[in-house]
């Protein structure tokens, strides 16, 4: 096999699998399976951040798939530089919903139930392909540094959507607690400093790690 079929190949499976993980859990929503969640029921799931930025790297896998596999046809190893941007985007954002697991939801409120059922998938697994295909598969490691700012964006879209929601608006509870003790301003800061360190790690990352070394168009 050659270098560019093994880089897409690796990259198709891995995007494959995220979308599979991603119909399943938005399945458990509505119907138990593998204990359900115990968190979010029906429609409201689509208010957290980790459900939205799921789905998002599940649709941004999707166009994904459709050039892995022209370039499996073509022995290439290309794609859109935006597509591949908007993947370094999207992987940045599940990261923040992995790392928040294993840093705070995690020791606080217990990895058994963060990990339970289809849970597994959207706080651990997904992510974590995410970014493992992004640093190695999709990334061409030729951005330039203020790409990084990017990485921001889904964080301060949704922590405004999330704000607005609570606090103006009161159509939303307060179920990620950014305004316990009227920290609200502090909270959003600190995610989307959260969000960014996650996000230059990636950069690096792929810089040091990418197999993928040809210039996209």
């Amino acid at each position: 096999m050659s270098r560019n079929r093994l880089i897409q190949t690796l990259s198709l499976i891995s995007n494959l699998s995220i979308v599979v993980f991603t119909i399943i859990s938005i399945c458990g929503f509505f119907v138990s399976l593998f204990g359900g969640d115990e968190f979010v029921i029906g429609w409201l799931g689509f208010e957290y951040f980790t459900v939205l930025s799921n789905v998002f790297i599940a649709l941004v896998g999707i166009a994904l798939i459709v050039f892995n596999i022209i370039n499996l046809i073509k022995n290439e190893n290309k794609i859109p530089k935006i597509l591949e941007i908007i993947k370094y985007v999207a992987s940045s954002a599940v990261g923040v919903t992995m790392l928040t697991v294993i840093v705070f939801l995690g020791p606080t409120q217990g990895f058994g139930i963060m990990y339970k059922g289809i849970n597994l998938f959207m706080h651990l697994l997904s992510p974590l392909l995410a970014i493992i295909s992004y640093i190695f598969f999709e990334g061409t490691a030729k951005n330039k540094f203020y790409t990084t700012l990017f990485s921001i964006l889904l964080v301060i879209i949704y922590g405004t959507v999330y704000l607005l929601n609570v606090l103006i608006f009161e159509t939303w509870v307060d179920f990620y607690g950014f305004n316990a003790n009227g920290l609200r301003y502090v909270s959003l800061v600190a995610m989307i400093a959260a969000s960014y360190a996650i996000g230059v790690g990636i950069y690096f990352l792929n810089n040091l790690l990418s197999l993928n070394k040809e210039k996209v168009d």
